[in-house]
């Protein structure tokens, strides 16, 4: 009887002992990250995936999806010479080469340029192609370049027609449902050549100054809607196939 006790005390012992054994590495087991523990997938890849094949500048100007991200070198930049970068744009509808930029598709889309400015000096060449100036009914070279408050969506808007130069800036509502106010309009004087126009537009902290094809045509007060404040250019013409050339920003 007393050596059956012995053995049974002795077989309960290395069963403790072997369990004690397992111990450690069941603890180790518990501290390994399980596959529910992983990262889980970024949604914002899974519902915009990522294109295999590589894409042309181009396209991606014209692609609404691809936002474009401004390096700090390129919002530090004060002047640009031609830059016409779709990295650079926010522009559906319009094709980007190495100096141009051309309207395609429904007229009035905007191409808006990234690099804010406060100050600027804004130049740039619109022109039509000759089709569009022949045809009846057609406005040649009809443009209008905004200058947009982010923060409020408000804008200043010069507009070229072919009888008259104006200067507006919204008055109330955002965005679509803004209404314009006019502040300046004078007559527009036919150029040498009615498919192109040549723009300055100079905004200062205290006014706006206006230059059609050499010749100085608006001077007024800035507008209380961009008044102390950066502003995006936007660039919206009313014909497919114009083309914006000879771009150049230069400011703070």
């Amino acid at each position: 009887m007393t050596r059956s006790f012995h053995i049974v005390i002795a077989v309960l012992l290395i069963v403790a002992f072997a369990l004690a054994g397992c111990l450690p590495d069941a603890n180790s087991d518990r501290d390994k990250p399980l596959i529910r523990l992983q990262p889980p997938t970024n949604l914002d890849e899974v519902e915009n995936p990522k294109p295999t094949d590589e894409v042309s500048e181009e396209a991606a100007g014209n692609n609404d999806s691809a936002k474009p991200q401004l390096t700090e070198s390129d919002l530090a930049r004060t002047s640009w010479e031609d830059p016409f970068r779709a990295r650079l744009w926010s522009c559906e509808g319009w094709r980007i080469d190495e100096k141009s930029m051309t309207s395609g598709g429904d007229a009035g889309q905007a191409a808006t340029f990234l690099r804010p400015y406060r100050n600027a000096v804004i130049e740039c060449r619109v022109s039509t192609s000759t089709v569009a100036v022949s045809e009846p009914n057609r406005t040649p070279v009809g443009i209008e370049i905004r200058l947009l408050n982010q923060s409020t969506q408000q804008w200043t808007s010069l507009s070229l027609s072919l009888e008259s130069i104006t200067l507006a800036e919204s008055k109330s509502g955002v965005g679509a449902l803004s209404k314009l106010r006019r502040l300046r309009s004078v007559a527009r004087e036919a150029g040498n050549d009615p498919s192109e126009v040549e723009i300055r537009l100079t905004v200062t902290p205290n006014r706006v100054l206006v230059a059609v094809d050499g010749q100085m045509k608006i001077n007024a007060a800035r507008p209380a809607s961009i008044r102390n404040t950066e502003c995006l250019a936007q660039f919206i013409v009313h014909d497919e196939g114009a083309t914006l050339s000879d771009l150049r920003f230069e400011g703070d």
